[in-house]
């Protein structure tokens, strides 16, 4: 990967916004379809991985991913591009959160998403306290936020993750 294109286009934004942005529990669904979207290069894939004291494990892929909602302007700055994982894939997210002990120990806990191939975007979120404990109760219903600095950034995200 091209070193200044990924400083280039590596995204800034700090909140994971689930719960520190305030959408623990949003419904996707609620922010329109993905049939609109812009389909990206085929080779474009959603990687995402989560980080903990007791090391990394992939957390989720676009594959994984039921609905993506419309893009977002963040408050303060930013884009926001809200997902919502199928049932499966929330309980095998669940349960790797555990392995990697972000349910003890948010505060050294990371989420970091790559969309590899032809756009080559990367982002490291850190994990708020409020979705660790929602994570650990059993009680996420799969609702994830991403975030991106510019609005190109989440429009191929978005569009990634709607054709996957």
């Amino acid at each position: 990967m091209n070193r200044s294109r990924r400083r280039t286009l590596t995204l800034l934004s700090t909140a994971v916004a689930l719960g520190s942005a305030g959408c623990i529990g949003a419904d996707p669904r609620e922010f329109g379809d993905s049939s609109d979207a812009a389909r990206p290069p085929a080779a474009d894939h959603l990687v995402v991985t989560v980080r903990g004291p007791d090391g990394e494990e992939r957390f989720f892929s676009g594959g994984d991913v039921a609905a993506v909602g419309s893009i977002e302007r963040a408050d303060g700055s930013g884009y926001r591009v809200p997902v919502s994982l199928t049932d499966e894939a929330t309980a095998t997210a669940v349960e790797t959160f555990r392995i990697v002990g972000g349910d003890r120990d948010p505060t050294a806990t990371s989420v970091h998403y790559a969309l590899e191939g032809g756009s080559e975007l990367e982002r490291t979120l850190d994990v708020s306290k409020s979705l660790a404990e929602t994570i650990a109760s059993g009680e996420w219903d799969g609702s994830f936020v991403l975030t991106a600095t510019g609005k190109d950034e989440a429009e191929t995200l978005r569009a990634t993750l709607a054709a996957e």
